[in-house]
């Protein structure tokens, strides 16, 4: 299982700021650090973007607890993305049909990516 975990220490803030931060920092992480050829994963510094990018990744929920003029967030995933010189995501032709959609039975194709069809 992966997670992405952060601590803000910060006063006065909405808590769907400190979220909408943490999750914008997670993400660029890869356009900030770069990606290497064929999408390894090559450095720690992608580690949380990793985690949100994995292809075998088909869950995942977060959560927040506000405590003591802190805020902690997580988000666990059901496989860990940060495997040394494994590709993060697989490459190729974006799916324009629900049938080219064939790694998870029932997926949707939905804007050139596919949605794991079956229990949620």
């Amino acid at each position: 299982m992966g997670q992405n975990a952060i601590k803000w220490d910060i006063v006065g803030l909405e808590p769907y700021m400190l979220i909408e931060a943490s999750l914008d920092n997670w993400w660029n992480a890869g356009r900030d650090f770069g990606v290497g050829s064929g999408n390894k994963y090559d450095d720690p510094a992608l580690y949380n973007f990793a985690n949100m990018v994995y292809s075998n990744t088909t869950k995942v929920g977060c959560s927040y607890q506000a405590c003591n003029n802190g805020l902690t967030i997580s988000c666990l995933y059901n496989a860990v993305g940060f495997y040394d010189d494994e590709p993060m995501w697989e490459t190729g032709k974006a799916c324009k049909k629900d049938n080219e959609c064939t790694v998870y039975p029932n997926s949707k194709g939905d804007d050139g990516l596919c949605i794991k069809g079956g229990e949620i």
